[in-house]
């Protein structure tokens, strides 16, 4: 084999090398950028409890969409089971179990009144799946839901209860429409 033979070869391969590497970068690229962009379109599902003083003391449970397109759940339960702490009814339905199937829309909420102390002190395994479009994710959160809900907060105010009362519904449906 001459010397020049061998250039040849030692470029050809050093090209094959060199386009195969670019080809491959390009690939991993593509994919990061394309998880990048679901991660950023995606829902991100969370539960979490909190405190309303609306005069008395109301424990609502937030499942909320931090994410920026819509939820729809597929699956939600607890371990222990929060069905029982829902407040005594005459109603057979058990609200906790009605979020499955339910969307919800980026930045917004499904809330639920429980009372507090039904509700076990301890640490609450929830297993959530929920599907945009064609993708599905799973949640598994373990948390208290009662701690750091019950902070000290003191709230003032006087005796006239025809118009402040009128004032009170507004601002407790705000606030809860905020959770």
């Amino acid at each position: 084999m001459n010397p020049e033979m061998i250039v040849n070869i030692v470029t050809s391969i050093s090209s094959l090398i060199i386009s195969v590497t670019s080809i491959v970068l390009v690939i991993l690229s593509i994919q990061q950028n394309n998880r990048i962009l679901e991660n950023a379109t995606r829902p991100y599902i969370c539960v979490y409890g909190q405190l309303i003083n609306l005069g008395d003391i109301h424990f609502y449970i937030v499942i909320k969409n931090f994410g920026a397109s819509p939820a729809r759940i597929t699956k939600f339960e607890t371990t222990p089971d929060l069905s029982n702490c829902h407040f005594e009814t005459n109603s057979p339905r058990i609200y906790l179990k009605e979020i499955v199937q339910s969307t919800i829309a980026p930045g917004r909420s499904r809330i639920c009144l429980l009372d507090f102390s039904k509700i076990p002190n301890e640490d609450i395994q929830f297993d959530i799946e929920y599907i945009t479009g064609k993708k599905k994710y799973s949640e598994k959160i373990i948390t208290n839901i009662k701690t750091g809900t019950d902070m000290l907060n003191v709230k003032y105010g006087n005796n006239i209860e025809t118009d402040i009362r009128a004032i009170s519904y507004v601002l407790q449906e705000s606030l809860q429409r905020e959770l």
